[in-house]
């Protein structure tokens, strides 16, 4: 490994702990109290932010875990080292569905929060879109390169 791919490689790794940072400050502090936002196409627009914010982990997760190129893009479907596309989309769906689930549970104790398995299920849907639209992009940047 070049010691130019280095720094990608940790910076690439240090995006899913910031995204996941900020999903948690979001889902533990107190709600600023005023009136929920509308439904968008009869979707509550609180599902659509839960989803939101779990596909951007997901992704965030899928191009953490991809094995980098020499020139910092992701490898290939099938990389000469490090995990196949296939399992890095399947582990970052399981890592942000997980993580919803485990902020949801941090929630229910909180007097200003409370557990919504149907938020669980928001997180779960935007994790799969999250992974599925990684996958899209790297399957067309490798037909680019």
């Amino acid at each position: 490994m070049s010691t130019a791919s280095r720094p990608v490689r940790w910076g690439r790794r240090l995006v899913p702990v910031a995204v996941a940072a900020a999903v948690l400050v979001a889902s533990v502090s107190e709600p600023s109290g005023g009136p929920p936002a509308p439904p968008v196409l009869g979707v509550s627009a609180d599902k659509l932010l839960h989803g939101a914010a779990y596909a951007t982990l997901a992704a965030a997760v899928a191009l953490g875990l991809a094995t980098p190129r020499g020139d910092g893009t992701p490898a290939g479907p099938v990389p000469p080292s490090g995990p196949t596309r296939r399992r890095v989309v399947g582990l970052a769906i399981g890592v942000a569905a997980v993580y919803g689930v485990v902020m949801e549970g941090l929630q229910g104790p909180l007097p200003y929060r409370t557990f919504d398995l149907l938020d669980a299920v928001a997180n779960a849907v935007g994790a799969a879109i999250g992974a599925g639209a990684w996958t899209v992009g790297a399957t067309l940047r490798d037909r680019v390169s």
